[in-house]
């Protein structure tokens, strides 16, 4: 026989659960009760549960009669296995009823209940699996009712302008999403959320008029990324100090009062973009000096009082674009000094008193837009010259309305070509088990000598020869220069011109691959979890991989053995690494690696 079922009505609301089990423990399994008036408050089947493993939304119907305004009924309730929504109810004022919930599966919003003004009846709850989302409300000026919340998935507080302090999550240890508060113009600090130790996802503050400080976020050693938007009163970022990796981005935008950001000094790695704009009190980007690994852009734009850098030295690569826009009081670049290339489009734009941009002298590659403009001191744009004149930009080339020497692309190759050295070609090649290194000149003034520099990586290059140039001449003058004892592998090479007044300027970037029958081979490269390297036969049996960070830093040493080792790699900070092989206390190979978010 079928088993029996009983139809339970509240009104309008209709339930549908075996008979034997009304009076259990446990009920509303795959459903979701919606409950629109007081009299579904009291009539609701929690009287007959304490768990109730659907969805409950408490949503005024708004009729005018039977307004919600007391939850004690639904007290026997001490979990809910799916979510629990509380919206739009006029005339609540607490949330007294729910003192005996202890968790939530899904999530807990409680969203526009307009004349709530505090929330104390939560204070058993102890663990919400979904999101936490408190948003608009105007009256709400107190919140005591979270004392036993240890983790959440997003923490999200919005529009609650009384809300002065967020003591109530004093327990709070684990947010598995984002932690987001925008629009709560009464927190001056983020005291309160002290037992924080795990965030995985994103710090998003906006928009909090009275927020001067992040104090309450000090346990924190690991954030997926943040944003401080339009934080009027927000003075430095202190708090995040212990923070060494940033995966995603960094961006600080209309900050008014923030002039210091001393606060980020550890940081090391940026996974994505760094975005500086509309802070007017900001001087220098000093506190990211120490950011050595960057996956994304930088993004300067509309800082009134940025006049220095004085950051980004430890760069060799932005993977993404470079942009250089609005900061009327910056006059230098210099700090970009290490720069070796451009993923995407670099500009310059509006930069009132740049008058020069010899900090980019040693870009070899663009590889989108390429845009100087406007910039009303701008004459001397030679560290493009090399760039220009070998066609090492991808996308257009845009110039225009700076001053005299750097009026346009032409007007520009007509300044710079006056340089102590005209260097008509430079190329590498390999010759018999040799690098052939070659290059000619049309003309030279005051040149004492040529470096020649080699680098197994192209981030690190070491002097390999010197040949003395041709002093003053306008003629022709070829040069050459071998290589020998070299290793399997991508070789680069630059030429390092030197005056006989000291002064100095660089080539472009060269390379050549030289290959053995017996390569060492990694793949797939880049990769984000499983590396495979092809080891070739080699007699002796001490074969290890080093692995080293861009800063030189030995990070692992590592057996391999001949044929395909396999390297997990997924739990490796994103960024770019070099790969020594060595066999009986003798290097074989260096190879680079770059490991993916």
């Amino acid at each position: 026989m079928g088993r029996m079922l009983r139809i339970i009505t509240f009104g309008w609301l209709s339930l549908v659960a075996p008979l034997h089990k009304i009076h259990a423990t446990t009920c509303g399994s795959g459903i979701t009760v919606f409950i629109k008036s007081q009299s579904n408050v009291d009539d609701f089947i929690g009287t007959y549960c304490d768990e109730f493993s659907g969805n409950i939304m408490i949503e005024d119907d708004n009729d005018g009669i039977d307004d919600i305004t007391d939850l004690d009924p639904l007290n026997p309730v001490q979990s809910i296995g799916g979510d629990l929504i509380i919206l739009n109810n006029n005339q609540l004022v607490n949330l007294n009823g729910l003192s005996m919930l202890t968790s939530i599966g899904g999530d807990l919003i409680i969203y526009q209940n307009l004349n709530l003004t505090g929330i104390s009846g939560l204070n058993a709850l102890g663990n919400v699996n979904g999101d936490l989302r408190i948003d608009l409300h105007p009256l709400l000026n107190g919140i005591s009712g979270f004392s036993s919340l240890y983790s959440v998935s997003t923490f999200h507080l919005a529009d609650l302008p009384l809300l002065s302090s967020l003591a109530a999550f004093s327990g709070l240890k684990f947010i598995n999403g984002s932690l987001e508060i925008a629009f709560c113009s009464g927190l001056t600090n983020l005291t309160g959320l002290e037992s924080l130790i795990s965030l995985t996802g994103l710090i998003y503050l906006s928009t909090n008029s009275g927020l001067t400080s992040l104090n309450g976020l000090g346990e924190l050693t690991t954030i997926g990324g943040f944003t401080l938007f339009d934080n009027d009163a927000l003075l430095e970022v202190n708090a995040l100090t212990n923070i060494h990796s940033i995966p995603g981005d960094i961006r600080i935008t209309g900050c008014d009062l923030l002039a210091d950001l001393s606060g980020l000094g550890g940081i090391t790695m940026v996974g994505g973009d760094i975005q500086i704009s509309a802070n007017p009190r900001l001087t220098d980007l000093s506190g990211l000096a120490s950011v050595a690994n960057l996956g994304g852009a930088i993004l300067l734009s509309f800082n009134a009082g940025l006049s220095a850098i004085a950051a980004f030295s430890n760069l060799s690569v932005v993977t993404g674009e470079l942009l250089l826009n609005s900061n009327p009081m910056l006059a230098s670049i210099e700090e970009f000094g290490n720069l070796t290339s451009i993923g995407d489009n670099l500009t310059i734009l509006n930069n009132n008193l740049l008058n020069n941009l010899d900090g980019l002298s040693q870009v070899h590659a663009v590889g989108g837009n390429l845009n100087v403009t406007e910039n009303d001191l701008l004459g001397d744009c030679c560290a493009l010259y090399e760039l220009l004149k070998y066609m090492h930009v991808s996308g257009s080339v845009t110039i225009s309305n700076n001053t005299s020497g750097c009026l346009s692309e032409a007007d520009l190759f007509t300044t710079c070509n006056l340089l102590p050295v005209t260097l008509l070609s430079f190329e590498v090649e390999l010759r018999s088990g040799q690098i052939e290194v070659k290059w000619t000149t049309a003309a030279e003034h005051q040149n004492d000598y040529f470096q020649i520099e080699h680098s197994s990586d192209g981030l690190e290059f070491n002097n390999v020869g010197i040949v003395q140039g041709a002093g003053d001449s306008d003629a022709l003058n070829h040069y050459t220069f071998f290589q020998s004892n070299i290793l399997p592998g991508i070789h680069y090479y630059r030429l390092k011109q030197v005056d006989v007044d000291g002064q100095f300027s660089y080539s472009p970037i060269r390379t050549v691959q030289y290959d053995n029958p017996q390569d060492f081979i990694l793949y797939p490269n880049p990769s984000g979890d499983l590396i495979n390297i092809l080891t070739p036969y080699l007699a002796g049996s001490n074969q290890v991989l080093e692995v080293f960070s861009l800063l030189g830093e030995q990070l692992a040493v590592l057996p391999v053995k001949s044929g395909v080792t396999k390297i997990n790699v997924s739990s490796w900070p994103a960024g770019i690494y070099q790969m020594r092989f060595w066999n009986n206390n003798s290097i074989q190979r260096i190879l680079p690696f770059v490991k993916q978010l």
